[in-house]
């Protein structure tokens, strides 16, 4: 952080913190601290800082990326292009490798006690046909 690159707005207090005067105080670190964080807050609180979350600037720097990416695709080499494929193919499978090795975990370590109890409620219905017992709601 570089205090000289915000503009305080305040040239004869700022050509003193420059020399190193800050009112005769032995040990100015907190008072330049606070100082700052003020002037950053005040910066802030009047929008002078460029908004990051705008709508336009991003889809203008998407914009700017999308070219750039098209650009340097034409310019590539066939041997370019295949050693980027073939390292894009590599990433793909280490993903895919990933998640796999992810759910073989979570297979082994599984939790009996995790599972949602569901009963269907006694199996006392009795099949006329082939004498079998089934719930109630499975009766033929």
């Amino acid at each position: 952080f570089n205090p000289k690159l915000i503009n305080f707005g305040d040239d004869e207090g700022d050509k003193k913190r420059e020399k190193g005067n800050w009112g005769g105080n032995p040990n100015p670190i907190p008072e330049m601290s606070y100082y700052l964080i003020y002037k950053l807050i005040n910066q802030l609180l009047k929008n002078e800082f460029p908004d990051k979350g705008c709508p336009k600037q991003s889809q203008a720097r998407q914009a700017a990326d999308a070219k750039s990416h098209q650009q340097r695709r034409q310019m590539e080499t066939p041997e370019q292009s295949q050693t980027r494929r073939a390292a894009a193919a590599e990433g793909q499978r280490l993903v895919q490798e990933r998640r796999s090795h992810q759910s073989r975990e979570e297979a082994i370590h599984f939790k009996e006690n995790r599972v949602v109890a569901h009963n269907c409620g006694p199996m006392n219905e009795i099949c006329q046909l082939c004498r079998s017992r089934n719930f109630k709601a499975e009766r033929p």
